[in-house]
């Protein structure tokens, strides 16, 4: 029976409805809600007394205030779920702060098309399919850390979401959570999640920057079916922290890069060990790219049609490179290898690369080797790398390389602190930003 056997000892305070659940433990559940203009602020809190007697809150029931235009804003700390559809379609609820101990249910406040802001607690665990759909006026959203799951569609048409920043403990973001954010400009996307399904990204038309952090672990991303992940958003730079996983069949659109006409600029640190065929191909404008001493083969055509590539550099791990990685790349300036044994290269691997215009800087001492490899030889301007910088070789590995960039920009996010007093401060204006990456970066592109 549940609550139903004590239905008739319902008791209403401040505007919303409960029901005893165990009268003997103090328990009972928000079950409904006043409908009318007297009530604009629902509190659901851990608690509630009703003629001196106190009980705690559990569950909030599913359609507990369903399109109650009235409500402008509601407070929830009760010690359990919130029930689907609890306040879907509730248009003039215009705030929610949020500490339930569990679940937000499938479709909570869908459809709250005024609601501007969503504060999470900290004892959030999953937000639930469809949560958050349809908030056409949310700003942005924080994920707790306890959260591990975002539902399927959760913020689907959130318009005017500008930021959403995703808990460390999330291990899925489901299909198309974030579909139709079109106002979202960045994503970090934590270590703990392992997958990225379908439709995630699609219409998110002003995402520009994606960071996968730092993994040992395999993230898997899905695609928009025949088209790739990120096929609707205008990239410009991307970071890849460990291993991706993706289908590269052409029902998946062959990668989640694939064709990317706007992105610029790729970071691949140690933790990624391939790149795949046609990871990057048709990237138009990309013009940068780094990659980590973790990887160990490009793929074939991995960076095909990439025609204002202007410079790349690869670790110490490379070992081969695919057929026709590199046709049509005909602005490219400087390669940097790292790698003192010489990567092998697949047919026409660097044909398309101006000879004339293209300087080739390798590891001391591997000189000759190059002059005399396989297409590495074809190379007009082959030179030894250039003594190093101690103040702008920031880790102390001998070398200015990306590993470097890596560390600043961490420090400056605050995601690592070895970095002390002046050190990192390049520019020498007091300070350590942004303007000291771009400092570094341009020191390591004019070498």
């Amino acid at each position: 029976m549940g609550w139903l056997q004590f239905l008739s000892s319902f008791f209403e305070v401040d505007g919303v409805k409960y029901v005893p659940i165990s009268p003997s433990e103090r328990t009972c559940d928000a079950i409904d809600c006043i409908y009318n203009e007297s009530v604009e602020h629902i509190k659901i809190g851990e608690t509630v007394t009703y003629k001196g007697i106190a009980m705690n809150v559990q569950q909030v029931h599913p359609y507990t205030c369903y399109m109650n235009t009235h409500i402008k804003d509601v407070e929830l700390s009760n010690s359990g779920p919130i029930g689907n559809n609890a306040f879907k379609s509730c248009t003039g609820l215009e705030s929610a702060h949020i500490n339930n101990n569990g679940v937000i249910g499938n479709c909570a406040f869908q459809s709250c098309t005024n609601l501007q802001t969503a504060t999470l607690g900290e004892q959030t665990t999953d937000i639930g399919d469809y949560a958050f759909d349809g908030c056409n006026g949310l700003q942005g959203i924080v994920i707790p850390d306890a959260a591990t799951s975002i539902g399927s569609y959760a913020f689907q048409n959130c318009s005017k979401m500008e930021s959403a920043k995703i808990g460390s403990s999330v291990e899925t973001i489901e299909v198309s959570a974030f579909n139709g954010c079109s106002s979202l400009p960045v994503i970090e996307i934590p270590q703990s999640v392992k997958a990225v399904n379908d439709y995630v990204f699609q219409g998110c038309t002003s995402l520009k920057d994606v960071y996968m952090a730092d993994r040992s672990t395999i993230l898997t991303l899905g695609s928009n079916y025949s088209k790739p992940l990120f096929a609707d958003c205008p990239l410009d730079s991307v970071y890849i922290g460990g291993n991706i996983s993706y289908d590269t069949d052409q029902y998946s659109g062959y990668s989640p890069f694939y064709r990317n006409t706007s992105l610029r600029s790729v970071r691949i640190t140690d933790q990624e060990t391939e790149i795949s065929e046609n990871e990057f191909y048709g990237c138009t404008n990309l013009k940068n790219v780094w990659i980590g001493d973790g990887v160990t083969t490009i793929g074939n055509w991995a960076f095909s049609g990439c025609a204002n590539l202007d410079f790349f550099a690869f670790g110490t791990s490379m070992e081969s490179i695919g057929q026709e990685a590199f046709s049509d790349c005909v602005q490219v300036t400087k390669v940097i290898s790292r790698a003192a044994t010489l990567p092998t290269c697949g047919s026409q691997a660097l044909d398309d690369i101006s000879k004339w215009t293209c300087t080739l800087e390798v590891p001391k001492g591997t000189l000759a080797a190059y002059q005399n490899a396989d297409q590495w030889k074809e190379f007009f301007f082959i030179e030894e790398g250039a003594p190093v910088s101690q103040k702008k070789d920031l880790d102390g590995n001998g070398a200015v390389d990306e590993s470097d960039v890596t560390l600043l920009v961490n420090n400056i996010l605050g995601k690592d602190n070895t970095l002390t007093g002046a050190k990192g401060d390049l520019n020498n204006d007091g300070f350590v930003n942004m303007a000291d990456v771009t400092k570094l970066i341009d020191f390591i592109l004019s070498r």
